[in-house]
């Protein structure tokens, strides 16, 4: 008893307490600070589940329409919670008319879901399975599903009666009817489109949520009952392109509007698409750089988890802009890939019947002269390449028994039935594997065309740099589902890339090549990645400039790798890398030591053991190219000036190889080294650059073995060995 009494003095204290804080904030002679602090004391211990009363309502839709901003910004926000109130009073009390199009599917063991019906009916009017979801499903199936049903005129109740909405609380009648009241005078809606298009005194503007949200339950709630007079401050609204303040009202009014008609009838929505649309296409094609951004968070607020069937219109005019190539403006063209760029993330992978034709769109564009039209474009390629692959398992078990049989995405080809499917995808989706692929024949064709301006951009530059950008961002994406899927065209052409007279195309591409080789790549993926790699440097039409590039990225990819490699696939990189010694370019054989070097550090003993007897048996047959004089006649019939001697360029191998081995050790003396040592001193005098090899190499190890070399370094010579040595390995010293 004592706690019904509690409860009821703490309930006339409310009621108290509300009567006194509308009364100070009706009181013309209160401050509007005083205002502004009374409606934030009522947010704090406002009852959402009690009937809401007419006083609340009358003093929030006033303050919504107040001249004072600030008093409208504590408003807006109490009005769109009471609405929300009224809502979830309706559910609760059984006067929701909504929920006859709404309808739960438990799927049981049996039941497999048709993704690919079901991702078709998702692009097509008139379906009924509509989920507000760009996620369910995309991996596995639940086993329970919420799906909504577009209704007909038969949802619609004849009348203008309180009834006849689709949330009614009984009980919250008088506030229902001041709301009713209040949003069909045009008076009301021309106030607020008047004050909220003012500009903001706080510096910049900001699509304003609150604003958008008490449109969208209004909408909700009482559906198009208001709709003509929004529309009409929508188009005064919007017929200024340049103001920002007003731009940024129409896109606030417009989004709550669109995003509230979830639950309407398909005629109320057909009928508010044939005016909203030309609204809305003039707006995206006039928006300009300080307009374009309130119009992206339209589209955001609108398009987000909504099924796509709900906004199509919306969806339609986007990827039917067409991009134009000799546009005058770049802003407008990359205007329409940002806006294709929103709508695809947003919508994701329920947009796929969409993508490959809105793909071979946009490939076809990717010589464009802009670069801020091929930065986007660039992202919204990959975008769309990452969203095609699609698990869609039917059930938990299912990914398990993949994971199973693949050993974990190692041996995707075992469990072929769902490989591309239960696997990070590394081969191209057959839907977009010709547009992809003769992409890059066409860059071929590109490439060969002759330049007249060597400065000027080319058609196979600009196409490099659109591809580059669509890499980077599936490099900067932490989805792995394209990454690797185009990587056997990429990785060529990128080395291409850098072979091609264009500098800034050359720098891009071979930060790029190496940022690619850092990449975590699936293990079953590695030797393949491996083969393209080994084959690029094993090309003898690559230029060496091109392959000074590619060595650095072996190197990464090695040792990144060095747990995954198997013995097989480290000798085969040792033995292309100790080919590329023999390479008549310096640059390379000097890089291609440095590089065996580390190799060597990492490989098995055996391997050593290999490359220091083939090394050693390559230098005793080229003796005769100690001198110049004592070389034979050179076999080249048009030699270029400053080339060596077929036999010079074997025995510089043969050093530069040794030399790796020496140097792959900075530390430490094994037992095979002063004999390698004593091999390589007798090379000193040789040719340049013979004898400089050799001489740098004795004075590495004299630098790295300095520190304990009379504790453990000189222990492993022998004295015949230390005296062959001694003027090599000892510093002399200035008072010897």
């Amino acid at each position: 008893m004592t706690s019904r009494n509690e409860a009821k003095n703490l309930m006339e204290l409310y009621s108290k307490f509300l009567v006194d804080m509308v009364a100070l904030i009706e009181n013309p002679s209160t401050h509007w600070r005083a205002r502004a602090m009374a409606v934030n004391l009522l947010e704090v211990v406002w009852r959402p589940q009690d009937v809401q009363p007419t006083i609340l309502t009358r003093v929030l839709l006033e303050g919504v329409v107040s001249p004072h901003p600030t008093l409208r910004d504590v408003t807006i926000s109490l009005l769109a919670r009471v609405l929300r109130s009224l809502k979830a009073r309706a559910k609760t009390a059984g006067t929701d008319r909504t929920k006859v199009w709404r309808r739960e599917v438990i799927r049981t063991g049996g039941d497999v879901v048709d993704t690919d019906t079901y991702l078709k009916n998702s692009v097509v009017s008139g379906a009924t399975n509509i989920h507000d979801s760009s996620i369910v499903g995309w991996y596995c199936w639940p086993t329970k599903v919420k799906f909504y049903t577009l209704v007909g005129s038969e949802f619609d109740v004849g009348g203008d009666t309180l009834e006849s909405l689709p949330y009614y609380d009984k009980e919250s009648r008088e506030s229902l009817e001041l709301l009713s009241l209040t949003i069909n005078q045009a008076s009301f809606w021309e106030k607020l489109s008047l004050y909220h298009s003012q500009e903001s005194s706080k510096g910049a503007e900001a699509f304003n949520s609150d604003l958008f949200n008490l449109v969208r339950v209004l909408a909700g709630q009482f559906e198009d009952s208001f709709v003509g007079h929004l529309k009409h401050a929508v188009v005064e609204l919007v017929k200024d392109p340049k103001d920002k303040s007003k731009q940024r009202a129409a896109a606030e009014l417009l989004a709550g509007l669109v995003r509230g008609s979830k639950n309407w009838s398909i005629p109320k929505t057909e009928k508010l698409w044939g005016w909203v649309m030309p609204i809305l296409e003039t707006a995206f094609q006039t928006a300009s750089t300080e307009t374009v951004r309130f119009w992206i968070d339209f589209l955001n607020a609108v398009l987000v988890n909504r099924d796509p069937r709900r906004v199509l219109p919306i969806i339609r005019f986007v990827f039917n802009w067409k991009l134009d190539p000799v546009a005058q403006s770049f802003f407008t063209e990359a205007k329409k890939l940002t806006l294709i760029k929103i709508v695809v993330s947003c919508f994701k992978w329920r947009l796929l019947p969409l993508y490959p034709p809105l793909l071979a769109e946009l490939v076809s564009q990717i010589r464009h002269p802009y670069q801020q039209v091929r930065d986007v474009l660039g992202v919204v390629i990959d975008m769309i390449m990452q969203l095609l692959w699609h698990p869609s398992a039917n059930s938990v078990e299912e990914i398990i028994q993949w994971s199973i049989f693949s050993g974990g995405s190692l041996h995707p080809d075992i469990y072929s039935a769902n490989s591309f499917n239960g696997v990070v995808p590394v081969v191209l989706h057959e839907s977009v594997k010709l547009v992809v692929e003769n992409l890059f024949i066409d860059m071929k064709k590109w490439r060969a065309i002759e330049r007249v301006n060597k400065i000027g951009p080319s058609d196979y530059g600009n196409a490099s740099k659109t591809v580059i950008a669509w890499i980077l961002g599936s490099m900067a994406w932490n989805a792995t589902t394209a990454k690797f899927t185009c990587f056997h065209l990429q990785i060529p052409e990128l080395f291409k890339m850098i072979d091609y007279g264009d500098l800034e195309l050359q720098k891009m591409a071979a930060g790029i090549a190496t940022m690619y080789s850092n990449l975590p790549f699936p293990l079953h993926f590695l030797p393949q990645v491996l083969d393209r790699i080994l084959a690029l440097l094993a090309d003898p039409d690559l230029k060496w400039q091109v392959k000074l590039k590619l060595i650095p990225c072996l190197q990464i990819l090695f040792f990144k790798n060095l747990l995954f490699l198997t013995s097989e696939m480290k000798v085969v990189i040792l033995d292309t890398v100790s080919t590329l010694l023999l390479h008549p370019q310096v640059e390379i054989r000097n890089l291609a030591g440095v590089t065996l070097s580390g190799l060597v550090l990492c490989s098995e003993r055996a391997s050593i053991s290999a490359l220091k007897t083939k090394f050693e048996g390559s230098l005793k047959a080229s003796k005769s190219a100690k001198k110049k004089t004592t070389l034979p006649p050179n076999p080249s019939t048009s030699p270029t000036t400053g080339s060596l001697h077929p036999l010079a360029l074997q025995r510089h191998a043969a050093v530069i190889g040794l030399s790796s081995l020496i140097l792959a050790f900075p530390y430490d003396v094994p037992s095979w080294m002063p004999a390698v040592l004593i091999t390589l001193s007798s090379c000193i005098s040789d040719q340049a650059p013979i004898g400089e090899t050799v001489a740098k190499t004795f004075a590495d190890f004299r630098r790295t073995h300095q520190d304990n070399w009379k504790e453990e370094g000189s222990k492993a010579f022998t004295e015949d060995q230390l005296s062959i040595l001694s003027d090599l390995l000892i510093s002399s010293s200035y008072y010897a």
